[in-house]
């Protein structure tokens, strides 16, 4: 070796023996090497080591101090990359083993020759600097890899162990100091459902040349899932076999070495480029690419469906639904794309067969990357059937159903720009409310499919009366509204409601029924009686009412006394509810007694109303609030419990069998259910049905065929049944004959008089004859003198109730009767 002192390869020698040591530093420095010392301990030579980083150390294993050659080798920092060469005379494998683990770079056994010493020096120096360029390929290699984010690993195949880098275990989710494991642990971490084919992979990488490219998914320690990619490859030769395991069984010294990448975003962008895909091909919305002057460059299936223009047709042109808009339209879409970047809005357009269409469209401008636009996409919704759908539900929420007259929230509306147009061009307004007289019979009689076609017929006279500017709605049960615009004067309302009520006086022909109908009419005017929507409709509805009072088959003007008088039957009607709630009310017991003896033989409850203020008020401050306000319905129950609980508590307390009458409403009686409550009550009280008389008034005789059902169920419990006011209202032969009859009361209104006025006698006298021919028993009430009392008796009455006798008390008043012997009051 040649050079100058400063270019030759340092050496330190470390020996114990003085004579080797010269020695060897002669041979040395003849070689052309530069020796930095000759140190004679492993402590002197780590610190000349540490003092002058020599090139190469010649390390006699055996030397001087507490550390051996190897020991101190061990000790020099791996870093520092300082060869060494193991110089001994002895080979023992135990040293030599030793001596292994500090990856020396040669030995030479004592005593060796000068070429074995130079020849041995220039290997070790060869092999630092091959490592040293290794290290620095692999640094750049490393930079690389972080750069493409990918890992390395490599698999002894012998061992089935597995090395990574750290950013291939960062990849795969393992610690970074984790650097090695096995094959079958990291196959653990591969999902279940991929496991095979990797195992298959590198099993073909195995015993080939050929790279394996493979993508699957790893399960992470957190139990996330992502997908990786790695390349394999087997180095340096193929190795024969039919599986991976049998090439890790067959002890071959080739590695499989590859790089594994993290490509989850990466799937997860082609997944959505896939889902992108499809639904460009599959949606039947209808998707456009434009360019920016937006004439179309392509076009999906669902457009071509939804318009009928092929992708030939379409391409190279302006969208046919946009370019046939309006200039403005497509002025103020260019002027949001341009300002916003995107449209979106609804336009009516035609299918190419020419159907119409009702489309949603939107617009985005697609900047290139540069931030100019590039083109334009448009997404078309087809929404015709849903606007069809809207229109139909608009129309249901508008019109009624059966009559297809605009119902109560169209007639609203209408009503209020019906106002609207009165004040600007100051008119009158006539607003009718027509209620049909009697319907519920109708529906009650003939059927609910009867009562809808009379509805429907209604509608259609209404509407064939009136004029063509002229609104006609349906309120809903048996109310039509009317509204009349720009009529001049009240007189013109009033003629229009003559006119319905002759239209409908006319027989209505539904087969095998002709039905003669009347209604009753309320009238208010704008701006007379109101001047917003609400005041009009409240004003014709209580004239409405005043009709129906005044006898039906009639009109009614609104006035402000009916609001006084509807304002104070709804105060006294919440009076009562409240009374009826605080149980306020109380029957009070009239006696009714035998003419013959004067024996008390039954009690007629009378309600009574225990008001906080007013005292102690009758029946006539309760039944007609009850009845026109349906509260009837529930006083009546609460009567017929509270008659029969007391009735049958008498009984209890050891009083005479008394018969208990209680009047039941017309709209409770056919309600229908009347027997079963009755019923139902009997059996909660435990009073005998025989012991129940329920009176019904004349005019409930005329409610037909459900009458006589309830009547005929309530007779086969044993129920009696009664005709009170006898003589006051309508009611014919024919009725009392098919009825259950056992029992007619005369009205006091024809007692009253006895025995002094001829025609009360006439009638008290036709009513007991028929009575008695009929077989029916007769009481009179309202007897207050000894001369009607003798009258009633000599013309064969056989019962009676009055002033005369008792008059009406409280619960325990009756008993008291019974109990002082007052009972039984003189006939004469």
């Amino acid at each position: 070796m040649s050079g100058a002192q400063e270019q030759a390869t340092s050496v330190l020698i470390v020996e114990d023996e003085r004579i080797i040591g010269f020695n060897l530093r002669l041979q040395l420095v003849a070689l052309g090497y530069r020796v930095t010392a000759v140190a004679a301990s492993g402590d002197q030579a780590l610190k000349r080591i540490h003092e002058q980083r020599p090139d190469v150390v010649l390390m006699d294993i055996h030397i001087d101090g507490d550390m051996d050659g190897i020991d101190t080798a061990a000790r020099i920092p791996d870093d520092w990359r300082i060869p060494v060469i193991y110089l001994t005379a002895y080979a023992e494998q135990s040293t030599l083993d030793r001596a292994k683990t500090t990856r020396p770079f040669g030995y030479l056994l004592k005593p060796f020759s000068e070429r074995e010493l130079h020849a041995t020096i220039q290997m070790a120096l060869e092999r630092r600097r091959v490592e040293e360029a290794l290290r620095e390929s692999e640094k750049r290699l490393s930079l690389a890899l972080d750069a493409a984010d990918m890992g390395c690993w490599e698999l002894e195949l012998p061992t089935r162990r597995m090395v990574r880098n750290i950013r291939a275990n960062s990849i795969l989710g393992l610690p970074p100091e984790e650097v090695a494991g096995s094959w079958d642990a990291f196959l653990n971490r591969i999902h279940e459902e991929d496991r095979h084919a990797v195992d298959r992979a590198f099993s073909q990488a195995g015993f080939t040349d050929q790279a394996q490219v493979l993508a699957f998914r790893s399960v992470l320690t957190n139990g996330t899932v992502r997908w990786l990619k790695t390349r394999a490859k087997r180095f340096p030769s193929p190795t024969n076999g039919a599986a991976f395991g049998d090439v890790l069984a067959a002890g071959d010294e080739a590695k499989v070495v590859g790089v594994v990448q993290d490509i989850t975003e990466q799937r997860a962008v082609e997944d959505e480029l896939r889902k992108a895909a499809t639904v460009f091909e599959t949606t039947h919305d209808g998707i456009l690419i434009l360019d920016v002057d937006m004439t179309v460059l392509a076009v999906n299936p669902g457009y071509c469906a939804m318009t009928g223009y092929t992708l030939a047709q379409s391409r190279g042109r302006p969208v046919p639904m946009v370019s046939a808009q309006s200039a403005d339209f497509s002025a103020s879409v260019e002027r949001a794309l341009r300002r916003e970047g995107h449209w979106r809005g609804e336009i009516a357009a035609n299918h190419r067969d020419g159907h119409p269409l009702a489309l949603t469209v939107e617009i985005a401008a697609v900047k290139d990357a540069n931030g100019l636009f590039a083109h334009h996409v448009m997404v078309i919704t087809d929404i015709t059937a849903i606007r069809q759908t809207q229109r139909k539900l608009q129309h249901l929420a508008h019109y009624d159903h059966l009559t297809n007259l605009p119902n109560r929230l169209l007639a609203a509306e209408r009503l209020e720009q019906a106002i609207h147009g009165a004040m600007a061009r100051q008119q009158r307004i006539g607003l009718l409310f027509v209620d049909i007289d009697h319907f519920k019979t109708v529906n009650d009689t003939l059927g609910h499919g009867v009562g809808d076609q009379l509805l429907c017929a209604v509608a259609q006279r209404l509407r064939d009366t009136l004029r063509p500017d002229d609104t006609v709605a349906r309120l809903g049960g048996d109310e039509f509204m009317v509204i009349l615009e720009g009529i001049d004067r009240p007189e013109t309302a009033a003629g229009m409601a003559e006119k319905i009520l002759a239209a409908l006086a006319v027989p209505i022909t539904l087969e095998p029924h002709e039905l003669a109908m009347s209604a009753s009419i309320g009238i208010s005017l704008f701006p007379e009686n109101g001047r917003t929507r609400d005041d009009l409709i409240r004003a014709a509805d209580t004239a409405m009412y005043a009709a129906k009072d005044l006898g039906r088959q009639g009109y009614a003007f609104y006035t402000p006394q009916m609001t006084i008088d509807a304002v104070a039957f709804m105060t006294s009607l919440s009076d009562l509810r409240r009374g009826l709630e605080r149980g306020e009310l109380v029957l009070h017991y009239q006696p009714q007694v035998t003419l013959d003896t004067g024996a008390v033989v039954g009690v007629e409850a009378l309600i009574r109303w225990q008001h906080p203020d007013r005292g102690l008020l009758g029946a006539y401050d309760v039944i007609p609030i009850a009845e026109q306000s349906g509260l009837i319905i529930e006083i009546g129950t609460w009567v017929l419990r509270q008659a029969c609980r007391q009735a049958q508590a008498w009984r209890d307390a050891g009083l005479p069998a008394l018969r208990i009458a209680v009047n039941v409403s017309a709209r409770q009686f056919s309600s229908g259910n009347l027997p079963l409550l009755v019923s139902s009550i009997l059996q909660d009280t435990g009073l005998p049905a025989e012991a129940l008389e329920i009176e019904i008034t004349e005019s409930t005789l005329q409610s037909g065929y459900r009458t006589i059902k309830v009547a005929e169920e309530l007779q086969q419990m044993g129920i009696v049944l009664a005709i009170d006011d006898f003589g006051t209202g309508y009611s014919s032969l024919g009725s009392l004959k098919a009825l259950p009859i056992t029992r007619l009361k005369i009205d006091a209104c024809f007692i009253r008089e006895l025995p002094d006025n001829d025609d009360d006698k006439a009638i008290c006298d036709a009513i007991i004859a028929m009575a008695q021919r009929l077989r029916l028993e007769v009481i009179a009430e309202g007897v207050e003198t000894p001369a009607q009392r003798a009258f009633l008796r000599e013309r064969g009455c056989s019962e009676a109730q009055g002033y005369l006798f008792h008059r009406p008390m409280p619960a325990d008043a009756i008993a008291a009767l019974f109990i002082d012997g007052d009972h039984r009051r003189a006939t004469e």
